[in-house]
């Protein structure tokens, strides 16, 4: 397991408004059959989408999402600086696509139970599954399926499950790259 560089971190958070940069750290493990990663959050104690403030007790939907993206894109980027099936981006290259073209095609999310933020949130990311295909102009597109969780710390979880998310994104190069990028 590897700790995911601290200026990758930033260079994907440096998109958010400082106060909701929750990523604090992620480590990831592309060496097994599963390739997967651990984010780590600290949520300000109180709400950012309010005008006075005032802070629910728990994590919300607005802040899990937030969490689930800003792990995701940081794992992604090692993931493709690895090689996923035929398509190697460098860092520089992932930040590119991922303002352009990575294209979120499904979402399903399922809460379980409140996570109460004073005691920090951790998450966990894991690609399950790359489908390749040949687009009718000749370019490829790659489609992920990843599973997501956030959940709180180790001494404070009370239930197996916490909010989970299963995500398909499509990543298309040429979108960014032009028709000539060239695939391993």
């Amino acid at each position: 397991m590897k700790e995911v560089d601290k200026s990758l971190i930033d260079k994907f958070l440096g998109i958010y408004n400082p106060h909701i940069r929750y990523l604090k750290k992620e480590f990831v493990d592309l060496e097994k059959e599963v390739e997967e990663g651990f984010g780590f959050f600290e949520v300000p104690d109180y709400n950012v989408f309010t005008v006075d403030h005032s802070r629910a007790p728990h994590v919300t939907e607005s802040e899990t999402q937030i969490m689930i993206t800003q792990m995701m894109y940081p794992f992604m980027a090692e993931v493709l600086n690895k090689g996923m099936d035929g398509l190697r981006l460098d860092y520089d290259q992932f930040f590119e696509i991922a303002k352009d073209g990575v294209f979120l095609i499904s979402e399903l999310k399922k809460y379980s139970h409140w996570i109460y933020s004073a005691y920090g949130v951790e998450g966990k990311i894991q690609l399950f599954d790359v489908t390749k295909k040949d687009c009718r102009d000749g370019t490829k597109l790659w489609i992920t399926d990843i599973h997501t969780e956030v959940y709180p710390p180790q001494e404070y979880r009370e239930y197996e499950k916490y909010n989970e998310f299963e995500v398909q994104l499509i990543f298309k190069p040429s979108m960014v790259f032009g028709p000539d990028f060239k695939y391993e």
